[in-house]
């Protein structure tokens, strides 16, 4: 009677460590999905509005890219994103991107590490004049048990429709 005892409690804790491993994995696995899906809503609403825009201008540009966009939407409004505390940031003139009022784009269960902008083909003319953006993001979960397991890169590069004449 004590060795069954003794093997049926070994069975059990060994179910349990497992059961507790995949309940774990599982939250992993859904933080992760959050993140994307967050990340991946931003980046659509983003080439939305680029998508349509005009005169498009970076600023705080340095090695790696630029943080910041501003453009002119299709109803004439100037619009900007950028990265401010973690967070993306929409902006509509003359409110600037630290603006308490400038609105956040990414959920608060997302913590974005780098923001890059490239433009390429801004300039008028018969050149190229045809606008691409290339936006790069780099995030986690702000989840702490994700913190280091997990960074996503996600890129994407939106042409404008218009040309710039």
């Amino acid at each position: 009677m004590m060795i069954s005892t003794g093997i049926f409690a070994v069975v059990i804790i060994t179910a349990v460590g497992a059961m507790l491993s995949l309940n774990q994995a599982q939250v992993k696995a859904v933080n992760i999905q959050n993140t994307q899906d967050n990340i991946r809503f931003t980046l659509e609403s983003m080439t939305k509005e680029l998508r349509t825009g005009k005169n498009f201008n970076t600023a705080s540009c340095g090695f790696e890219g630029c943080t910041e966009i501003n453009f002119v939407r299709q109803d004439g409004v100037n619009v900007g994103y950028c990265l401010d505390s973690g967070v993306i940031k929409k902006f509509v003139s003359p409110i600037t991107c630290t603006s308490p009022a400038s609105s956040p784009v990414t959920s608060s269960a997302v913590l974005v590490s780098k923001l890059y902008f490239y433009v390429t083909g801004k300039n008028p003319g018969s050149a190229d004049g045809q606008p691409r953006i290339t936006i790069t993001i780099e995030s986690r979960s702000v989840n702490p048990t994700l913190q280091f397991d997990t960074t996503l890169i996600m890129e994407t590069t939106v042409t404008a429709r218009l040309r710039d004449l």
